[in-house]
């Protein structure tokens, strides 16, 4: 059951306020009430969501000047103003100024649910509007830069290759520790990152073919996990797994999901060394896989970014920016989800939903009640 939005009612006669926290309460809204505007904007800033009731006339700060300053840091806030002093004149300016409805008192509990319940639904739409509407403008980025990625990265492939060959082959004539040798090795090194570019650009453009062939989820997290942990030869990191999906299959094409979640795990963990948790389990349908990392998080200001293709927090030289979102348009592909939740300091946790496989009841039950834990140690 789908928990009812948050209402904040804003009102100093203790009456009213009892009576509207009573009516929402029990029609299953989050209710606060408080009777002043100074706790008014405390509540307002610590949770945005959901609707404001506000009464006009109250003393200290005037109801006008809340409403103004909660519009100003939250233009999307939903307010409904509760009073019994409106004008039309009045009316006309709130309304103006961003304000949802105006009820005027004495108002009926049927009048004021169906005004919460409108607004809490327009709001929902609105949001989700404004989602799409972001979705599509970056799907629309993305396509012209796919096309771009494709065609620059067609171009490179075949100079590269030849390229490294030949820096292979003089190699092989050098003495071990001469200068020369060292000058040709930093130059192959240099290749294989631009080669490396290139297969991530083909793979954002979509040319490469995704395998769709099935795999055993928990061999594909495994393989993903050796991979990542190969990036970093000098450090301890600590990797636990507890995969609940022993029976569960996967396109094969989800592994560059694990690989890019879990690389950018380890390259968030200091040079001291961290720990990452990978689970998997079944949850209402889909197969859930969460990989924890306890590294440096991401910082509030660029959480909206980090699906932007080129866009990175690493430094020159370490990442392309394509990482997720190639994880983004590999899910898409294979109608999954992804959601990330992170705090610069504390560390990242994404959560990979993907649809389940068709199976028998009796296999998800086992899946569900089969938990495998294991605690891999490295010292790299």
């Amino acid at each position: 059951m789908l928990t009812k939005p948050r209402v904040l009612v804003v009102d100093d006669d203790d009456n009213i306020r009892s009576l509207l926290f009573s009516i929402l309460d029990r029609a299953g809204y989050r209710v606060a009430a408080v009777g002043s505007v100074h706790e008014a904007l405390q509540e307002f800033r610590q949770d945005r969501s959901g609707v404001i009731i506000s009464d006009l006339r109250m003393p200290g700060v005037d109801g006008h000047d809340f409403i103004s300053t909660v519009l100003e840091e939250n233009p999307e806030a939903v307010v409904v103003v509760l009073t019994g002093y409106g004008t039309v004149d009045e009316a006309v300016a709130l309304m103006r100024k961003g304000v949802y409805h105006i009820i005027t008192k004495p108002a009926g509990m049927d009048e004021i649910l169906l005004i919460v319940e409108r607004a809490t639904r327009d709001r929902a739409l609105k949001a989700r509007s404004r989602e799409l509407e972001k979705r599509l403008e970056i799907t629309e980025r993305l396509a012209m830069i796919g096309k771009l990625a494709a065609g620059v990265a067609h171009e490179l492939n075949n100079p590269l290759d030849g390229v490294s060959r030949f820096v292979k082959l003089n190699l092989e004539g050098m003495a071990e520790g001469s200068e020369e040798r060292e000058f040709q090795e930093e130059a192959l090194r240099g290749l294989s990152r631009m080669s490396s570019i290139v297969k991530d650009l083909l793979t954002f453009s979509r040319n490469i073919a995704l395998e769709v062939e099935e795999e055993s989820i928990v061999t594909m997290l495994r393989d993903a996990a050796s991979q990542a942990l190969g990036s970093r030869p000098d450090e301890e990191i600590e990797v636990n797994f507890d995969l609940a999906v022993p029976d569960v299959s996967v396109p094969r094409g989800i592994y560059q999901v694990f690989q890019n979640v879990l690389k950018n795990a380890v390259d968030a963990i200091p040079d001291t060394g961290g720990r990452i948790d990978i689970s998997a389990g079944i949850r209402d349908g889909e197969t859930c896989v969460t990989i924890t990392d306890d590294g440096c998080g991401i910082p509030a200001r660029v959480k909206d970014r980090i699906f932007e293709p080129f866009f990175t927090t690493k430094e020159v030289g370490s990442g392309t920016g394509l990482g997720l979102s190639i994880v983004s348009r590999i899910l898409e592909r294979f109608e999954g989800g992804l959601s990330i939740e992170s705090e610069e300091g504390n560390g990242t946790r994404v959560t990979v939903y993907l649809p389940t496989p068709s199976s028998s009841p009796r296999e998800r039950s086992d899946a569900e009640g089969s938990v495998g834990r294991e605690n891999l140690h490295t010292s790299r």
